[in-house]
């Protein structure tokens, strides 16, 4: 099948999101995968913050990346999109273009989770169309896009949540969800290194340092435990206050390629999220990584990991109060044996499986002749190990 993903992130953005995981298994299993995030535009080029931006190809070309195995385009618009309806017809013929010339036929599929694409969405309207939100994006954005979520809405053949309170949010809109899938881990990435490392560091964070981290309860636990090292890695984008503990190491951002070698130097791992509205549709991949790597998590107690049993390799606590008297004995609890649970729990969210699930959704939206296509892959296995190599 031809498959194209409308996504919010490319994978040159810092961040490895899970409609990567998915065009890459999809990729893997043998389908033509087109993967386009959002655009930029000559006019913010020079003020955009984005990460990305520096890969950005002026004829719209395809994006150089060994690993991921998808064509992946980050497109130059001349127009930012939603500041109108002509603007944005005119910004759907590159984004055409785009898709034209890198499928040999027709379009099956569109997976979309970035509510601004909506219009380029009118197109393929007879094509199954999968709206997958990541979060509740109302509480993410400076504006309230309901209005650009329900324009994407009456479009799709089917919604795929991320979590109970992203299937909340979309049933107060209006629509069903067909099934709330939570991001997964690349398991066998994580997993091979498991018994790679000392594990001569302590705790570590990675990921965004934003409006969601909770920076005063980490100085709080590094204060308070001056003999343990907090390692926090990745992109920061809130102030820090001087003095910082001198245990509280702040490293910058760390490649996805990276990542599993460097959380396997860590005895445990943290998910210090605050109370922000965000976090309430927060998906635990975070989570599913660090358990991948034989790592306990002491983690904030956000909705998505109450979905589910948690197994005793992860503590949750409610607030400072909890995770200050709770964070001392489960530290001094860890040892060996609760890295073989870590992988039994880690090793049922694999991406792999979740993209089978997402597969069938789809293959329920297709047309019969394409349906049988589908269904043939469905019950086909994933290549060898030796070409199911991932970044």
């Amino acid at each position: 099948m031809n498959i194209l993903f409308l996504s919010h992130s490319s994978t040159k953005s810092g961040f490895v999101v899970g409609s990567h995981h998915y065009a890459h298994n999809l990729a893997k299993m043998g389908h033509k995968v087109i993967h386009i995030c959002s655009p930029i535009t000559p006019f913010h080029l020079p003020f955009s913050q984005r990460r990305d931006k520096f890969d950005i190809r002026i004829d719209n070309s395809r994006l150089s990346q060994k690993h991921w195995l998808f064509d992946e385009y980050i497109p130059l618009t001349p127009f930012p999109y939603g500041k109108g309806k002509l603007l944005d017809r005119i910004n759907n013929t590159i984004l055409n273009r785009i898709v034209e010339s890198g499928f040999a036929g027709e379009v099956d599929a569109i997976v979309i989770d970035q509510p601004k694409l909506h219009s380029f969405l009118e197109t393929y309207q007879d094509k199954p169309i999968i709206y997958r939100p990541t979060d509740v994006y109302s509480t993410m954005e400076k504006k309230d896009i309901r209005g650009l979520e329900l324009e994407t809405l009456k479009y799709c053949s089917a919604v795929i949540a991320t979590s109970s309170a992203v299937r909340e949010h979309i049933n107060r809109l209006g629509y069903e969800v067909a099934c709330v899938i939570n991001n997964g881990v690349d398991f066998d990435a994580f997993e091979k290194h498991a018994g790679d490392s000392s594990r001569n560091h302590d705790c570590v964070y990675v990921g965004a340092i934003d409006y969601r981290f909770d920076l005063d309860l980490v100085i709080v636990l590094a204060r308070e435990n001056p003999l343990i090292g907090f390692d926090i890695f990745g992109p920061l984008s809130l102030s820090l206050p001087s003095p910082l503990p001198g245990n509280l190491r702040f490293g910058g951002n760390i490649d996805y390629a990276e990542l599993p070698l460097t959380l396997a130097k860590y005895r445990m791992a943290l998910m210090p999220f605050n109370d922000h509205p965000a976090n309430a549709s927060r998906s635990p991949m975070k989570l599913f990584e660090y358990l991948s790597v034989g790592l306990p998590v002491f983690a904030k107690a956000i909705p998505s990991l109450a979905e589910s049993p948690l197994p005793a390799v992860v503590e949750t606590y409610s607030d400072e109060k909890e995770a200050t008297e709770r964070f001392g004995n489960f530290h001094e609890s860890i040892d060996s044996e609760l890295s073989a649970q870590c992988l039994a729990t880690a090793r049922q969210e694999s991406w792999e499986h979740k993209t089978m699930k997402l597969l069938k959704i789809i293959s329920e939206k297709l047309p019969a002749s394409t349906a049988e296509e589908s269904a043939r892959a469905l019950t086909s296995s994933f290549p060898l190990d030796a070409q199911r190599k991932t970044p």
